[in-house]
């Protein structure tokens, strides 16, 4: 630590005065010097922090009248950005994690303060940074009000008469907008281009006017480099900074004004509340500012400029807003050819679509009046005006339209009515996606600042074109991925079928009817969609059951129900892997589960068995007895209703028992023989 820093305004909040004096010995010691004050009574401290100016606050814990929580309370009440520190004697480790939770800056034993002066300069730093951050988001803050304000003041500055009519409503916008006292307009010259009196004032709310006259030329001559003046007035030359603060005034900016590179005058701003510094951001704003009032001078010109810019501004913006929301091509280049005809002031337009197969172009949309053996007219990769720039990558522009056009080609179908005609191609990712007719009325010359426009119109048109064939790329491509998810899962049903050929196709006719189960219960479709491939893969856990065992013609014993009552766990550890296969695991894992909880493998009993398990169930045991088995012959189903229904409450959810036996399964048996519910 220096030893020429300044000393450290302290507040103790401390009843004892030998406890007191051992911290500020330890931060004497450490360099670092105190203003201390020491208080121990809650009004105490409120009427010391009210006199203000502390840096920091070290309190005990235990305090006659109260504690060192509550001192912290009472001083975030009056200033939230003072540091804190507590010390205390020895207390449990609860009490600290409670206080810094309550946002002290740290906590310390008095029997061990070697500590102190570290967290003294950690407090105090984080401190400066926080100010620092809010300093900086304020002048954030003042930077976009100014803008906006700026924005708003423009609209008026361009559409006035007379741009000296709204100066005196600018400034307060602008004023406001920067949290100042002041703003005025001060103006150099006397041909016309200045003001009346020479400037123009706004004072705030509690501010008085100045006579800015006497001050002018002080001004005029530090700004004659061009750079703004701009900080606490303690840094002005003496003559300016005394009258400044003749008039209470404690930072100021100045940024000159000029026009067509020539000083015109400046635009100036008072603080006398506090003694501001001005952000690198703040004087980027009141620079534009500047420039604003400066282009304003010059309203005619500027005024259509602007007005253009800001047209073709929104409607670029239109464009993106189209090419993010609409999932239609179609939609999108509508938008972008609304644009073309209106910004670039042309009778029509069209956007042709390069075929990368057969690299001929497809007329995509258009604007005006194009007949309907234009639109289907085939145009090749480097033949006519528009192949020409798709296969050279340049813009083709065409004077007169029907000057030389071949008695059969495409130009010579274009209508009579158009006279010139722009060909941009439209490239994306450095590949020709299309390209863009532009077509005028008449002939003309159209200067860089049109071209250019056009070609980022051209651009954005390739943008959507891109952005639609990466679209439709990406989702034939999630189709073809799910076909083959599907149809691989398809494949292990049948494959499990095979292998118990006392069950073929019963995988095929339980997915179908679990599908048509779940639909008359309400599921969702996403849900119908892992309900199906659960009721596909419900036996997978079979594959690691012995042959031995899966094929015995007779009754099993014991022992091999219990390898047999595996195969849900063995569905489990082989399915759970696979996260696109989770949400459909619970009919392989859990449809031997009985709602009494006399089921396996987790004998879950009642709603603990997810639904999409308690709706195979029934479905399972449907097919089974309705199914011949090499054992038996089919069970009748109004037998098998019986068995269901005497199962309600028992082994199946009543619930779905009630919503399976309302099913019309006769309207449903073609699409159940086909296998095939989805």
């Amino acid at each position: 630590m220096s030893a020429e820093r300044a000393p450290l305004r302290l507040l103790l909040v401390e009843d004892n005065p030998d406890d007191a004096a051992v911290i500020l010995l330890a931060l004497r010691r450490a360099g670092i010097p105190t203003e201390p004050r020491r208080v121990d009574t809650p009004g105490d401290l409120r009427a010391a922090l009210a006199r203000g100016g502390w840096d920091l606050v070290i309190s005990d814990y235990h305090l006659p009248e109260f504690n060192g929580p509550e001192a912290h309370a009472i001083t975030r009440q009056v200033d939230d950005d003072i540091p804190f520190i507590l010390v205390s004697g020895a207390v449990g480790e609860a009490t600290v994690v409670e206080a810094m939770r309550l946002g002290i800056d740290d906590y310390l034993m008095k029997d061990n303060l070697k500590r102190l002066p570290s967290a003294v300069e950690r407090a105090i730093q984080a401190r400066d940074e926080r100010r620092a951050r809010r300093a900086a988001e304020a002048s954030i803050q003042r930077r976009d009000a100014i803008l906006s304000a700026i924005g708003l003041a423009a609209r008026r500055l361009m559409a006035a008469l007379d741009w000296r009519e709204q100066i005196e409503a600018m400034l307060e916008e602008i004023g406001t907008a920067a949290d100042v006292d002041r703003a005025y307009l001060l103006s150099l010259r006397g041909d016309g281009q200045g003001l009346a009196g020479g400037h123009v004032e706004w004072a705030g709310p509690g501010a008085e006017p100045r006579a800015i006259g006497p001050d002018l030329q002080g001004f005029a001559e530090l700004l004659g480099e061009g750079e703004p003046l701009y900080g606490p007035v303690d840094g002005l030359p003496p003559a300016l900074r005394s009258r400044l603060q003749e008039r209470n005034v404690q930072s100021i900016a100045i940024v000159p004004i000029e026009v067509d590179g020539k000083p015109w005058g400046t635009i100036g701003f008072d603080v006398c509340r506090a003694r501001r510094e001005w952000s690198t951001v703040e004087l980027e704003a009141l620079r534009i500012a500047a420039d604003t009032i400066g282009a304003a001078i010059k309203r005619a010109q500027v005024k259509a400029n602007l007005n253009l810019q800001l047209e073709r501004l929104n409607a670029l913006r239109k464009i993106d807003r189209a090419i993010a929301a609409s999932l239609d091509l179609q939609v999108t280049l509508d938008v972008v050819l609304d644009q073309v005809t209106r910004m670039l002031d042309v009778t029509a337009a069209s956007i042709l679509l390069l075929s990368p197969e057969t690299h001929e172009f497809e007329y995509a949309a258009g604007r005006g009046v194009f007949d309907h053996a234009f639109r289907r007219a085939p145009v090749r990769l480097g033949e006519g005006h528009a192949g020409r720039a798709a296969l050279e990558r340049c813009a083709v522009h065409v004077l007169d339209l029907h000057g030389a056009a071949p008695a059969r080609s495409r130009e010579a179908l274009m209508p009579r009515e158009l006279a010139e005609y722009h060909a941009l191609p439209l490239i994306a990712k450095n590949e020709v996606r299309g390209v863009l007719e532009i077509f005028c009325g008449r002939s003309s010359d159209p200067d860089e600042e049109w071209r250019d426009f056009a070609a980022t119109l051209a651009g954005q048109a390739a943008i959507a074109i891109d952005n639609s064939r990466m679209l439709a790329e990406l989702t034939q491509s999630n189709a073809d991925l799910r076909l083959a998810y599907e149809t691989t899962l398809e494949g292990w049903s049948r494959a499990l079928d095979l292998r118990d050929n006392e069950t073929q196709g019963h995988t095929a006719r339980v997915a179908a009817l679990t599908v048509v189960l779940g639909r008359s219960m309400g599921m969702s479709s996403e849900e119908i969609v892992h309900l199906r491939r659960g009721a596909l893969l419900h036996d997978i856990g079979k594959m690691g059951i012995p042959d031995a065992i899966l094929h015995k013609p007779g009754p099993l014993d014991e022992e091999e129900w219990e390898v047999m009552r595996r195969h849900p766990v063995y569905a489990y550890e082989l399915l759970s892997p696979i996260s696109y296969l989770r949400p459909a695991l619970v009919i392989p894992h859990l449809h031997h589960e009985r709602w009494d909880g006399s089921g396996y493998p987790l004998g879950l009993r009642g709603e603990e068995i997810p639904l999409a398990a308690r709706v195979f169930a029934v479905v399972d045991v449907w097919d089974a007895l309705t199914s011949a088995r090499p054992y038996r012959g089919k069970v009748a189903e109004e037998r098998v209703r019986e068995i269901i229904r005497e199962g309600a409450g028992t082994d199946f959810d009543p619930r779905v028992v009630e919503a399976f036996l309302r099913l019309d399964l006769a309207r449903e048996r073609s699409s159940l023989q086909a296998g095939g519910a989805r």
